[in-house]
């Protein structure tokens, strides 16, 4: 077999891992033990491939016949025979992108970057002898010439002057630089327990993962965590700290208010907010978090909540308030299972 059918062969089983992995795809969403912090752009997920045998051919009197073997079942049990496929993250969010049908967010940033041209593509009347423009010096001379009467149809030889030369020049082409800050904010209170806190991770985890595949480079994080009181904190402390004490959810939008005043402009940043909670919050409290909410709304893309336990009230004092608000996105995890369609229900208004 040439190099092309080999190459043809390859792409035609990577199609097929593909496809395996688009169709498990909720499994692999909600698998245990997905490493978030593992090597940068990687994900490995195994993906099992059915064990099939050829049938014998069994010779004499017993058995029925010539050709009767019993060969063994596709996927038999027995054979611990799988593949592990390693998926590149681009490729993990290329499949989360086909099977939820999330529509591509518009960038909406307007800071713009210069970029150095190697091709000249405007001209100066300075610059070396190397990149001397012949026929616009030659029209500047021309022009000069005409204005000053100096010009003898009879006589088309024209001599240029120092005031005529013309030089080619590279010119900075500005690009629009798109850019995005996320904010994940996670309850840490007593009442979030392991459960709670592995369904925050794994939705994060996703999100953060189409959001990258939206931006590539052009993605700001930031962590934040509270219980009565929010501080900013690096991704593994988000991920792994389990602290208690009581809640006080308007003390994580407080700083995300302050961060957003003093570091984004929402005329350059397209700004996104996800937090995790159970919904338990002080008797009371949850209006102040939502007057923040309210405030915020003008200068975010959207604000998304998840709640990962039934009991809360914060959820429905967010639906009393925001019910008819777009960029108030409020859903429910209770399960991993349930996480596939918590992002769908982020991201489906293309925000």
């Amino acid at each position: 077999m040439g190099m092309h059918g080999i190459e043809r062969d390859r792409e035609r089983f990577r199609e097929i891992v593909r496809g395996k992995i688009k169709q498990d795809l909720k499994k692999y969403m909600s698998q245990d033990g997905i490493d978030v912090f593992g090597k940068e752009g990687r994900h490995k997920i195994t993906v099992p491939i059915p064990h099939i045998s050829l049938p014998k051919f069994i010779y004499g009197k017993k058995g029925g016949g010539v050709g009767e073997g019993k060969p063994e079942k596709a996927g038999d049990e027995k054979s611990d025979n799988s593949l592990e496929v390693e998926v590149t993250l681009e490729e993990m969010a290329s499949l989360l992108s086909e099977e939820l049908e999330l529509p591509r967010i518009e960038p909406k940033g307007k800071s713009t970057i210069l970029v150095d041209s190697k091709k000249y593509r405007s001209i100066r009347k300075v610059g070396p002898e190397s990149l001397r423009h012949f026929r616009r010096t030659y029209l500047e001379a021309l022009k000069r010439a005409i204005m000053l009467d100096e010009y003898d149809p009879d006589d088309s030889s024209v001599v240029p002057i120092k005031e005529d030369r013309r030089y080619r020049a590279a010119k900075p082409i500005t690009l629009p630089q798109n850019q995005a800050v996320i904010f994940y904010m996670m309850d840490v209170s007593g009442s979030m327990g392991t459960q709670e806190k592995e369904l925050a991770r794994l939705t994060s985890f996703w999100i953060d993962l189409w959001l990258r595949h939206q931006y590539k480079d052009r993605l700001a994080t930031r962590y934040i965590i509270h219980n009565v009181d929010a501080k900013e904190t690096d991704r593994h402390t988000f991920y792994h700290t389990m602290e208690g004490g009581g809640t006080r959810i308007a003390s994580a939008y407080e700083l995300v208010a302050a961060m957003i005043k003093k570091e984004y402009n929402p005329q350059d940043w397209n700004i996104y907010i996800f937090q995790y909670s159970d919904g338990d919050d002080w008797a009371g409290a949850s209006s102040a978090a939502c007057n923040i909410i309210s405030d915020l709304l003008p200068s975010v893309n959207q604000i998304s909540y998840l709640q990962v336990r039934e009991q809360g009230d914060f959820k429905s004092a967010l639906e009393k308030r925001f019910s008819s608000e777009p960029k108030v996105v409020i859903t429910t995890a209770f399960q991993k299972e349930q996480i596939l369609g918590a992002i769908k229900e982020f991201f489906k208004q293309g925000r």
